[in-house]
């Protein structure tokens, strides 16, 4: 399938097995319409960047009128001042921000600055998480690792996460000389409390300095960020996504005291930092501004979690009804999930089935369903009879032949 005006690997046509439409003209609420004027329920939500809606008024006019005073500057806007206040009010520690346009340009560098801090060499990451940006040294542990140097793919080292055992044997192996390790709190489902807190303890006792990467769970899965349910407090946080309901920006928060750390080590020219120069640009965060008060005077989280529980609990009837339990499930949170086979081999083969018939009724669909406010439960229901109608005519040859 030739896809060439494409430039992100998970929107392209392949990824949809072909059944998507070729370009989108414009998007509104949860619908996107394609060349031909078609008008499609979209369930991905731009990869789940799109929190309240596409073209949501209150936060594009709020973002027009700053454009008008300019985007980029030569000092850091007013913007970055108010939006780091912002979050600092709706959460519940102390910390200093810097921004970004991107959350793999933020875990590209805070390894490297983790490494100058502890003064050790090694990254850790869990081989069963999620992607972690696209870093080399993520991608030095995978099977997309062509062109990474080997000296790379020797200083990052992964174990099992919510395995304490694995947790353990990482830091009796390399607590010398690791310097960071950069994880997901979870996305498929909560480990264990005791898991968070030993893990945080051990990270502790040996200097290593914990990164959470949040932009999935961030402001979705439950609090503003999921490690309040956990207990545990990393060294540093990485936010996107949802914040700015589609418009390019991420955040890295870090513990006032290491961040100073870093600045002091930055004017003496020591380090490179979180810098680039369209890292503080005032269209990210004047979008994150209006989403995020948004987000509080119509308490999103809880829309959003209720809405998609709802679809949760319909689907996951059908599949049992249909008695599929053995074949498909959800996996997930419900604001942010994944229906999927029982295995691999499974999914492979009814992935390209299911995204057509979503598709044939006039729904964008690869696999993930990612909630936004502008879904409503009307939406909900058509999803939902849509899924039934597929478990109720779903053919067993489709997992029995290649």
């Amino acid at each position: 399938m030739e896809d060439i005006y494409n430039s992100t690997q998970a929107k392209s046509l392949p990824s949809y097995h072909g059944y998507a439409p070729d370009k989108i003209i414009k998007g509104k609420g949860c619908y996107l319409f394609d060349s031909h004027n078609n008008k499609y329920l979209d369930c991905g939500m731009a990869l789940g960047s799109v929190s309240l809606g596409y073209a949501y008024e209150r936060v594009d006019d709020f973002v027009i009128n700053k454009i008008k005073e300019g985007v980029n500057f030569s000092r850091p806007s007013y913007l970055e001042e108010q939006l780091t206040i912002l979050l600092q009010e709706s959460l519940s520690f102390q910390f200093n921000a810097k921004f970004s346009k991107s959350s793999s340009m933020l875990l590209n560098v805070v390894p490297r600055i983790s490494r100058y801090l502890t003064q050790k060499t090694h990254i850790s990451y869990p081989f069963n998480g999620a992607y972690l940006g696209n870093t080399d040294w993520f991608f030095s542990k995978t099977k997309n690792s062509g062109g990474i140097l080997n000296s790379i793919k020797e200083h990052t080292v992964t174990f099992e996460g919510g395995n304490i055992d694995s947790l353990i044997k990482l830091f009796d192996d390399y607590s010398q000389v690791l310097a960071c390790i950069v994880m997901e709190p979870f996305r498929e489902k909560k480990f264990d409390l005791s898991y968070y807190k030993i893990l945080s303890d051990l990270c502790k006792k040996n200097n290593v300095l914990l990164i959470f990467d949040e932009t999935i769970s961030g402001f979705r899965f439950g609090k503003s960020f999921i490690q309040y349910d956990l207990g545990c407090s990393p060294d540093f946080t990485i936010i996107g996504k949802a914040m700015a309901n589609g418009y390019a920006l991420s955040a890295i928060l870090g513990k006032p005291d290491t961040m100073k750390l870093i600045d002091a080590a930055v004017l003496k020219g020591d380090i490179y930092g979180f810098s680039n120069t369209h890292a503080g640009e005032s269209i990210g965060l004047a979008a994150a501004l209006k989403t995020l008060q948004i987000y509080k005077e119509k308490d999103v989280i809880l829309y959003i979690n209720k809405l998609g529980q709802k679809l949760m609990n319909i689907m996951n009837e059908a599949i049992n009804n249909s008695e599929l339990g053995g074949i498909l499930h959800l996996t997930g949170q419900p604001t942010y999930f994944h229906i999927s086979g029982k295995d691999f081999n499974i999914t492979d083969k009814i992935r390209r089935d299911i995204i057509k018939f979503f598709y044939e009724k006039n729904i964008l669909f690869k696999g993930t369903i990612s909630i936004s406010l502008s879904h409503t439960d009307s939406h909900i229901e058509q999803l939902g009879e849509v899924f039934l109608k597929y478990c109720n005519e779903f053919n067993f040859s489709k997992i029995t032949t290649q």
